[in-house]
């Protein structure tokens, strides 16, 4: 809906994300395997970003606490084995 109010394509989405336009179509039913990251990039294409970060409880965060957070989590995560 915020694409179509925006009266941009599904094209031009993916293109202003660097997302395929199957990816774009799969983001937009509902398909359950596209990446939460995908989800982020349209937000932030569509400059809904910072509504998203309110409603996550990171108001007030800023860009050098995110990148702190961020390098403070792990680079891999694998899933332990089952005993």
């Amino acid at each position: 809906m915020a694409r179509r109010i925006r009266e941009m394509t599904q094209q031009h989405l993916a293109d202003a994300t660097q997302m395929s336009l199957n990816t774009v179509v799969k983001m937009e039913a509902g398909h359950p395997g596209v990446q939460f990251g995908f989800y982020l990039k349209a937000l932030w294409a569509l400059e809904l970003i910072d509504d998203f970060t309110k409603q996550m409880g990171m108001v007030g965060i800023n860009e050098t606490e995110f990148s702190l957070m961020e390098s403070n989590l792990p680079k891999n995560v694998r899933q332990r084995s089952k005993r």
